[in-house]
């Protein structure tokens, strides 16, 4: 099996680690979301630039867009169950996908907006893990780009992130 769903936890785990370091370092309270907001794809919460409001944010750690060009975006969380993935359930107001040392910022709405599209004209993968299956469309990288409302180049030091 090419994926081990404890290994693909911890290293998403560790990417939000980093990632919240990073925020943190540029002014930005970060404080991590509750195991119930956790299960409702939210996985931080983020003070905004005035410092004030805190925002929701999921983290998707996704490694392999580095090399082969392309953004995994999960539409099946569990094939054998049917359920609908991140890109279909993420109930929180933002999206950071992580992409070595690139942060695309992106609106859950805008994603779940395109992702019939994206089905209709990019390849489908089914991924499988000791866990079961998951199934999501490769999306290029310039067109996540191009949806984002923002794009961060994270410092060196952060290398962990790739």
């Amino acid at each position: 099996m090419p994926y081990k769903y404890a290994d693909q936890l911890a290293a998403g785990r560790a990417t939000e680690e980093l990632f919240g370091a990073w925020l943190r370092g540029r002014g930005r309270h970060v404080r991590a979301a509750t195991l119930e907001e956790q299960y409702s794809g939210i996985d931080m919460w983020v003070s905004e630039h005035d410092g004030g409001r805190l925002a929701s944010v999921e983290v998707k750690d996704d490694r392999v867009s580095v090399t082969s060009g392309n953004a995994f975006i999960e539409t099946v969380s569990s094939v054998a169950k049917g359920s609908d993935g991140w890109a279909l359930t993420c109930s929180a107001e933002w999206l950071a996908v992580v992409s070595g040392d690139v942060v695309y910022w992106l609106r859950p709405g805008e994603v779940r907006a395109r992702v019939a599209e994206w089905s209709a004209r990019c390849r489908e993968v089914t991924t499988q893990n000791d866990n079961g299956n998951t199934r999501g469309v490769l999306v290029p990288l310039g067109e996540i780009e191009a949806l984002a409302e923002a794009v961060c180049l994270l410092p060196s030091t952060a290398a962990g992130l790739k």
